[in-house]
């Protein structure tokens, strides 16, 4: 998925401020959250060579903001011994490791603790996959104890981001574990 897709499809799968305040969310509370959902177009593109569409997006888009679950985009990539970090997952750095796949390290060490995507590029589409899915649980459109559900949701992002070996990762980030 190119960057401005992924920047589209997310704010397609937002909730509204309505269905945020529905759920208890007062107005500033709804607006915060929506918040997590969007990019801005930066101004002035950032000077890094664009080598996949994660770069392209922290490049040309300020994602400083996207929460989804327990990811957190940085607003500009971080350069590490492991690779380049591009957010968090809690406190665990999310990083394109040298070899290309994408990894969470344990924060201050270099072991991993999962494996997230084959190709920093599939990892958006299971970026969407994943923010639809936590949307509808937060809406109470899909029961958050609906652990099936979860499997699924979290098989669908393993697929797409290249296979088996990024299941767990998905699994604990949907709750299907």
């Amino acid at each position: 998925m190119k960057a401005e897709q992924f920047v589209e499809r997310l704010e397609a799968v937002a909730p509204t401020i309505t269905e945020l305040q529905k759920v208890g969310l007062n107005e500033s509370e709804a607006i915060a959250e929506r918040e997590t959902y969007h990019c801005t177009k930066r101004p002035n593109p950032l000077l890094l060579s664009v080598d996949n569409e994660i770069v392209a997006l922290l490049t040309s888009w300020n994602a400083g903001k996207i929460e989804i679950g327990m990811i957190r985009l940085f607003d500009e990539p971080v350069q590490i011994n492991e690779g380049l970090q591009i957010g968090l997952v809690e406190a665990d750095p999310l990083v394109i490791a040298t070899e290309g796949e994408m990894i969470v390290y344990e924060k201050n060490s270099q072991h991993i603790l999962w494996r997230v995507a084959q190709n920093p590029d599939y990892f958006l589409d299971a970026l969407v996959i994943a923010a639809d899915f936590l949307t509808k649980t937060g809406l109470d459109i899909i029961d958050f104890e609906d652990v099936e559900a979860a499997k699924e949701a979290a098989k669908d992002c393993a697929v797409t981001v290249g296979g088996s070996n990024y299941t767990q990762f998905y699994l604990m980030l949907l709750g299907g574990d």
